[in-house]
This record gives structure tokens, C-alpha cells and sequence, in this order.
């Protein structure tokens, strides 16, 4: 096997194992992520998400995208050529990519919720809140800000963005699984 992809391979497990640890997935596994909307006739409304917020959730996306970013060596569709291209990883191949399929799928559909007129995806969803928060695009920062400024919409989606990090988490736990499996067998 290609020294470099075999490194890879080892660095995408050990960055796996690092946001399995991480206070995000701490945090969830306890309790989930719900949007709790409320509705009181003397004080009004009132939303809260409960489950990981701030930097738990600021953390684990910007270490999410190293995994979901093809510029990044270790990013799963990178990882899915290298199981391409060695033919000593070839009883791990399948699975590998069934599971990366899947989550891709699991991505793109839609978060069943109507933010002016838009149905954003999961991976939608992912990326307009990293884009905005992290304010390196105009546009995504603008459509948070009209977003945020709506009742529940933020709640709702912060919400979503949760549950979209948390399928991303297990499914790079199983892909490191199948991948250090693939070392394993080596």
C-alpha cells in the first residue's frame, strides 16, 4: 500500500476518535437535541434548543469539515478513492461505500422545514450555518441573519443543524470503524 494513503487512512481514524470525544457527542448522547416551542398567554412565546449549543456545536462542525471538504485529505470522498485505489483494501471496499452512500442520501434530504419559501437539505442546512457563522460568505451570512430574525426559525434550525452533525458523527464512527478494520486486515 501507498505510505501516504496508508497515513491517511490512520489519520482519518484518529480524527474520527477525536469527535467521538468531543463535548458535542458527550452532550448528546445524554439527551439528544429537541426544539422546545412554547406558547404562554401572559409572557408569549418563548424556544429553547435543548442539546449541545456554542462552541460544542461550533467545534464539532469546524472538525466535521475536514471530513466533508474534498480539499482536505482526510475528507470521506478522499478516503472512499484511496479504498478505490488499493487493491489490498478491496473486502473493506463495499462497505466502505455503501455506508458513505447512505449518508450522502441521508444528507440530502430535506429538514421538513419551510424557511421562506426554501427546504433546505441537511448538507444545505450544514453549510449555510458554517458559512455564516464563521461570516467567509456574504450570502450565507445574510440568509442566517433573515433566519435568526424570524420567531422559532433559528430554534428550528439550530435544531437541525444538531441532528445533521450527530448522523455525520455516527457515520464517520462506522466509516473509522470499517477503515481500521481494512488496516486490521493488512
Amino acid at each position: 500500500m501507498n505510505p501516504r494513503n496508508k497515513s491517511d487512512l490512520e489519520t482519518f481514524i484518529e480524527k474520527a476518535r477525536i469527535l467521538q470525544e468531543s463535548s458535542f457527542v458527550k452532550k448528546f448522547d445524554k439527551g439528544g437535541s429537541t426544539a422546545i416551542l412554547e406558547w404562554n398567554k401572559k409572557s408569549g412565546y418563548d424556544e429553547v434548543v435543548v442539546g449541545p449549543e456554542g462552541d460544542e456545536v461550533n467545534s464539532a462542525l469546524f472538525t466535521l469539515r475536514m471530513f466533508i471538504q474534498n480539499n482536505d485529505r482526510i475528507s470521506i470522498e478522499n478516503i472512499s478513492n484511496i479504498f478505490q485505489e488499493e487493491p489490498e483494501l478491496d473486502s473493506r471496499k463495499s462497505n466502505f461505500e455503501a455506508v458513505r452512500l447512505g449518508l450522502n442520501g441521508e444528507l440530502e434530504k430535506k429538514i421538513g422545514i419551510n424557511f421562506f419559501g426554501d427546504h433546505f437539505t441537511y448538507m444545505e442546512a450544514l453549510k449555510l450555518y458554517l458559512y455564516s457563522e464563521g461570516h467567509t460568505n456574504r450570502e450565507c451570512t445574510e440568509k442566517w441573519k433573515e433566519i435568526s430574525e424570524v420567531p422559532f426559525a433559528a430554534t428550528m434550525y439550530r435544531n437541525a443543524i444538531n441532528l445533521a452533525i450527530a448522523l455525520l458523527v455516527g457515520n464517520i464512527e462506522v466509516l473509522s470503524n470499517i477503515t481500521q478494520e481494512a488496516l486490521d486486515d493488512l
